[in-house]
């Protein structure tokens, strides 16, 4: 099953947002994304990026459990990644030296992604949430 997700996740077109999708509502107040073609299905999944699911892990709650989130007021752009967890990343300025410790397809996708897991913080409880499309089966 993971498998099948990371194929389906694979085939997502990563170009540009499209059309914004309709404004749903949560329980924490209303949210809006972008539809994403999947490539090579003719087929969109409503993407929403950055999605809170918990009270910022920071200041007074940064070493205690997390709290539920409060109702935001308005709606919700879904529309960027959240910021990373913060983590020690692997050094790439070395390629032949990295290599010995990452296969090649592994730091190739490490590379695509460092500038978004460089933008860390403690602040990191997000979802990111793709959504087939209403009516649309999707085998994956």
């Amino acid at each position: 099953m993971a498998c099948s997700l990371m194929l389906f996740l694979a085939g997502l077109n990563r170009s540009e947002q499209t059309e914004k999708t309709s404004t749903i509502s949560t329980k924490y107040g209303q949210l809006r994304g972008f539809y994403r073609p999947v490539a090579g299905y003719g087929l969109r999944v409503a993407t929403y990026l950055g999605v809170p699911y918990a009270t910022p892990p920071v200041g007074a709650n940064r070493f205690s459990p997390t709290r539920t989130l409060s109702q935001w007021v308005g709606v919700h752009e879904a529309l960027n990644f959240g910021p990373a967890c913060p983590q020690r990343l692997p050094d790439t300025s070395n390629e032949t030296a990295a290599l010995t410790h990452m296969s090649r397809g592994r730091l190739q996708t490490l590379k695509r992604n460092l500038p978004a897991l460089k933008r860390q913080s403690e602040d990191c409880l997000y979802l990111n949430l793709y959504v087939p499309d209403e009516g649309k089966d999707i085998i994956v």
